[in-house]
């Protein structure tokens, strides 16, 4: 069966689809602000509850960055249009932005930034690139096999 191209689907993706994607990332930088930038009163040493607080192990904040990362690398590269500098592209943006969070956060009441913050930040972008360039391979990869199976 033959694959029908619309005029709109010239090597991109529907633009529907690209819309999509790219609302899902601007809300999710948008998550990302008002999670790591909302003021914190003085006082308030840990933001969390205490028996939330006692759960949690040490260093918990730096898988929260690198998961808020990781859904920002990967909605930015369905967001962004196919090509050979898709991936590099998300990741820079991705650091990029926790670098400006990271920048931020001292300017901030109860906030501070910190440069292992940011390495979470670019782990976890790292992490959505990988995994999305992954899952291309093996659709790209089972569609060959299919393809071959079908002749």
């Amino acid at each position: 069966m033959a694959r029908v191209e619309h005029s709109f689907m010239t090597n991109q993706r529907p633009i529907a689809r690209r819309w999509v994607a790219r609302s899902a990332a601007a809300l999710w930088a948008l998550l990302i602000a008002a999670l790591l930038l909302v003021p914190l009163p003085p006082e308030q040493e840990d933001y969390l509850p205490g028996w939330l607080a006692r759960l949690i192990v040490p260093g918990f904040d730096k898988v929260v960055h690198g998961a808020l990362f990781f859904g920002f690398a990967y909605f930015l590269l369905g967001a962004l249009d196919t090509g050979r500098w898709r991936k590099p592209l998300a990741f820079l943006v991705a650091v990029a932005y926790g670098a400006l969070t990271e920048w931020l956060q001292p300017r901030i009441s109860g906030r501070s930034g910190e440069w292992n913050d940011l390495l979470a930040d670019a782990a976890g972008a790292l992490a959505g690139v990988v995994t999305v360039w992954a899952i291309e391979i093996a659709k790209k990869r089972s569609r060959e096999r299919s393809a071959r199976l079908s002749a």
